[in-house]
């Protein structure tokens, strides 16, 4: 008989009929890591791509899976858009594709571009929740809950960041044209929110000209309120220092 280190039951088979755990778990070495950093790639591999191209494809029909128990093959939407996230924001720090809003003579956005870029990371993180609320207020008679807006809304935030990607890729090749810079992300946030709009008329069912405008209100609203909450807290932090 062999007791299982993980759970203490006794058995006499390859694996514990307990908790699963292999009979064969000696001391960990470096068989056992070079394994674990393989499966951390192939998992990763078997579940992130595939994610990225069914929702790149079908965003509402892949988030609609998820929400319905079909989860096996589609990567964590929590892990998804922090994995994408925490990508888009190396691409512009390291290369610093902000820079040209600090070259602005508007003093405004050289407060909120410091602010942002010293706290992109957890400013990134907390639009979804906001996000999520004011979608689920404005489509609350759809009847789905405030969690399954945050699941929505991380799917559909991690999409913008691949295009975000892309577009910092591409603006590697101008970085030193501010003007064009600028440009690029005005036209790419215009973008965002149309993408956004016509997304969650397809997510919501509301594939009709009062669905574009509920679509609209909502989205419009959370970036006012999201660049509100984004200057005051640039100006009180950064006044304080």
């Amino acid at each position: 008989m062999i007791k299982c280190k993980n759970c203490g039951f006794e058995f006499d088979s390859n694996y514990c009929p307990e908790c699963g755990q292999s009979s064969n778990e000696g001391r960990y070495n470096f068989k056992h890591l070079v394994k674990d950093i393989l499966d951390v790639f192939f998992k990763f591999k078997e579940t992130v791509f595939p994610t990225i191209h069914k929702l790149i494809n079908a965003p509402a029909e892949t988030t609609h899976d998820f929400l319905n128990g079909k989860r096996v093959h589609l990567f964590n939407p929590l892990k998804y858009v922090f994995f994408l996230a925490l990508i888009n924001s190396f691409l512009i720090l390291q290369f610093k594709l902000l820079d040209a809003y600090l070259k602005s003579h508007d003093i405004v956005s050289q407060s909120i571009t410091k602010f942002y870029t010293s706290n992109i990371s957890i400013i990134d993180m907390l639009c979804i929740p906001l996000m999520s609320f004011i979608s689920f207020i404005f489509f609350k008679f759809k009847k789905y809950n405030y969690s399954e807006h945050v699941i929505l809304n991380c799917y559909l935030n991690g999409n913008i960041y691949i295009f975000g990607i892309i577009l910092s890729i591409i603006q590697l090749f101008f970085r030193q044209n501010f003007n064009l810079i600028i440009l690029t992300n005005e036209y790419f946030n215009y973008f965002s929110i149309l993408y956004m709009v016509i997304v969650y008329m397809y997510f919501f069912s509301e594939k009709n000209p009062v669905g574009f405008l509920r679509a609209s209100t909502a989205l419009l609203l959370n970036y006012i309120i999201y660049g509100f909450i984004l200057g005051y807290f640039s100006e009180y932090f950064t006044g304080k220092n």
